[in-house]
């Protein structure tokens, strides 16, 4: 059996669901998970052998064997095991569902009610702030967050000079956003909301960029969007894509959510 335990976000549980059940098919395998809000088919359940031994918990970006510490072997995604698995990592990893994309579009994490399809000329940006890697860090000012953050003001200003779009929405968790008083020139519009709100809104823009964030990932990758503005990597939790080489390294090391050979997404803005 394969168990995805799906952690808090819905981006990152998106993302673990999306592994979990790739994983469950390859291996004929059951798939247990919670279902997620939204999206119907998370709830339909996915038959498949049971087997009756203490399961081998995976966790990280790239999966690792949270009892050895090591990486797991791509092979070990392919051929059937003599044990279950529980996933407790945030498996942030687009190659690790690449080949059930179309899968994970149009059946598994099809969104319910979508909103109906932006103008074309309209433009999305989700505002992603840096979070604290652990528990135990010291708070962070929203101002100080938004210095941190991988979407800066001067990013988001180049995205409008090249994209000149007819109208500018702007996503953000909550109002207190830094931005608010920064931007007024680009008279934006803008939209706070849950996760799932967040998502349904962005999801149906045709042109979407996005910050370090899988919410905004997903928004994008499982709507409509024609043209995808991924962020910029040089800094921040997407910095780092090679997968960790030690389980203990910083939790963020080996995100990798870029889609090679998907004409949609534009990296060089």
């Amino acid at each position: 059996m394969i168990r995805a335990i799906l952690p808090g976000e819905l981006g990152n549980r998106l993302c673990a669901y999306a592994f979990g059940r790739v994983l469950a098919v390859r291996l004929r395998f059951r798939f247990e998970a919670l279902a997620i809000p939204g999206f119907p088919q998370t709830a339909v359940q996915i038959p498949g052998e049971e087997l009756l031994t203490r399961p081998c918990i995976w966790t990280g970006n790239w999966p690792f064997e949270a009892f050895w510490g090591r990486p797991v072997h791509p092979a070990d995604f392919q051929r059937p095991a003599g044990y279950g698995i529980e996933l407790s990592g945030l498996f942030n990893r687009f190659d690790l569902f690449a080949d059930f994309q179309e899968n994970l579009r149009e059946d598994w994490l099809r969104l319910a009610a979508p909103l109906p399809p932006r103008e074309s000329d309209d433009l999305v940006c989700h505002l992603a702030l840096e979070r604290a890697p652990s528990p135990g860090s010291p708070p962070k000012t929203v101002e100080s967050l938004a210095a941190e953050s991988s979407f800066s003001e001067q990013d988001l200003r180049q995205l409008v000079k090249v994209t000149k779009p007819k109208r500018l929405y702007l996503v953000a968790e909550n109002s207190a956003h830094p931005f608010r008083t920064r931007l007024v020139d680009l008279k934006p519009e803008w939209f706070t909301g849950s996760e799932l709100e967040r998502l349904r809104f962005m999801h149906s823009f045709q042109r979407v960029a996005m910050g370090q964030s899988t919410l905004g990932w997903w928004s994008a990758f499982l709507g409509s969007a024609r043209e995808i503005y991924f962020p910029r990597t040089e800094k921040g939790r997407w910095s780092h894509p090679a997968p960790a080489i030690m389980a203990h390294d910083p939790w963020w090391h080996g995100i990798d959510l870029r889609v090679p050979g998907d004409a949609r997404f534009v990296f060089d803005w």
